[in-house]
C-alpha cells in the first residue's frame, strides 16, 4: 500500500479531509525527513502529528505507535487532548492540572497514542525522562513533536535551569526524529 493511500485511509478513519500542506508534511516525515511546519493559525498543524500513530499502525502492521508532543501551555494540551479523543485518537497530557489519576499509568504503559507534556516536565522530572527510555517507548515511539516552537527560546523552571532550545533538541534528536510546528 502506498504512503498516500495510508494517509488517506487514516484521515477517513478520523473523518477529516486533509489539506495539501498537511499531506505534504506527513509524506515528508514518513519519507524520513525531519520537518519544520510553519502554517497559519487554525490551519490544522496538530492534525499532522496526531494522525501519525494511525499511519504508523498501518505501516508496522500493529497498533501501539506513540507520539510525544512537547507543548508549552497546559490549556493547549487539554484542548488538544479533548479534540483528538473526540476523533478516536487516544490522547493524554501529563503534568500539572491532570485530574485523572490513571492517566500516568496509561502513558507509562504505552496505552496512549498521543502524549502531551510540558518542556519543564520533560527536563526536570526524571519520571518522564524514564518513560522515554523504557522498552515500550523505545519500541513504539515514532516521533517527538515540539508544538508552538516559535515561542520557545529557552526552557527551564528557574533562571539557574534555563537551557537553550538547541541543547534540548540535540538530546532528543539523538534519540529520535523531531517534528517542529
Amino acid at each position: 500500500m502506498s504512503l498516500l493511500k495510508m494517509i488517506e485511509d487514516a484521515s477517513r478513519q478520523i473523518k477529516l479531509c486533509l489539506k495539501e500542506k498537511q499531506v505534504e508534511a506527513i509524506q515528508s516525515f514518513l519519507s524520513g525527513h525531519d520537518i519544520f511546519v510553519s502554517l497559519p493559525t487554525g490551519y490544522g498543524k496538530s492534525v499532522i502529528y496526531a494522525i501519525l500513530p494511525l499511519i504508523f499502525g498501518r505501516i508496522r502492521g500493529k497498533q501501539g505507535s506513540i507520539i510525544v508532543c512537547i507543548s508549552p501551555l497546559t490549556a493547549i494540551m487539554m484542548d488538544q487532548q479533548t479534540k483528538f479523543q473526540n476523533m478516536g485518537i487516544s490522547a493524554e497530557f501529563v503534568g500539572e492540572g491532570q485530574k485523572d489519576p490513571t492517566a500516568w499509568r496509561r502513558v507509562f504503559n504505552g496505552e496512549v497514542q498521543l502524549v502531551y507534556i510540558s518542556p519543564e516536565n520533560i527536563l526536570c522530572n526524571p519520571h518522564y525522562r524514564h518513560v522515554l527510555r523504557s522498552g515500550t517507548y523505545k519500541e513504539n515511539l515514532v516521533d517527538v513533536v515540539v508544538d508552538e516552537a516559535h515561542c520557545v527560546k529557552t526552557w527551564g523552571i528557574s533562571s539557574e535551569q534555563l537551557m537553550p532550545l538547541w541543547v534540548i533538541c540535540v538530546a532528543l534528536y539523538q534519540a529520535m526524529s523531531i517534528l517542529w510546528l
